[in-house]
């Protein structure tokens, strides 16, 4: 995966977001101590964003959806 070359070792891709000058890459950080792995946001050269677990990023990804759904 070309994604896995431009970021961290510690980060685990799972998604890109391709914008037009640079590839949002969301991971899970393997270096985070807590009882899930943080979900973070690789854009460039560093974390951009960041959430405390996957649960926590599926909870926003959904509202962030749900307030830009234009097909209704």
């Amino acid at each position: 995966m070309a994604a896995r070359e431009n970021i961290p070792d510690a980060l685990l891709p799972f998604m890109c977001d391709e914008q037009i000058s640079w590839t949002d890459i969301f991971a899970f950080d393997l270096d985070d101590d807590g009882p899930e792995f943080r979900v973070v946001v690789w854009a460039d050269h560093a974390i951009v964003m960041d959430w405390e677990s996957f649960p926590v990023f599926l909870n926003w990804a959904r509202e962030f959806i749900s307030k830009h759904d234009t097909a209704t």
